[in-house]
């Protein structure tokens, strides 16, 4: 197998990470202009859209980074084994972005995601976390 293309895991997992980051900051940004259209009395069902998009988004990206199975890269199956992988994997956030990664699609499940909702990912400490994953795959981390 050629593996000359193949990106390497320390690069993969920044990528992701700064996603999540990247769709995080816009989740708060737009939530922030629902709460104020709600407020004033107007129409934020738009925004109400974009925040579900953007919480899937989030959540995505989060369950990519921990996932075990695929061909991709991931903490999880990228790295050696570390405490900071085991305790980010099991918080409950990441947990439920992963269930609703995993049922997202209507065609494919009974229950269409919302297994997270956006006032979950905002009120969590996941920005947090994603930084400390940045400095994990930067620094800590030793690829397998």
């Amino acid at each position: 197998m050629d593996r000359s293309n193949m990106v390497p895991a320390r690069q993969a997992m920044q990528y992701t990470i700064e996603r999540a980051e990247e769709a995080l900051g816009w989740l708060k940004e737009i939530n922030a202009e629902s709460e104020a259209k709600h407020a004033e009395g107007k129409d934020f069902s738009k925004l109400q859209k974009r925040k579900r998009i953007l919480t899937d988004t989030v959540a995505m990206y989060v369950s990519t980074l921990v996932e075990k199975g695929g061909s991709g890269h991931s903490l999880i199956k990228s790295f050696q084994s570390h405490n900071f992988t085991t305790k980010f994997a099991s918080l409950p956030v990441v947990k439920k972005c992963c269930l609703n990664r995993n049922n997202r699609s209507g065609h494919e499940s009974k229950n269409y995601g919302n297994f997270i909702s956006s006032d979950e990912i905002i009120g969590s400490e996941l920005e947090a976390w994603l930084s400390e994953a940045r400095y994990f795959v930067c620094v800590e981390g030793r690829p397998n």
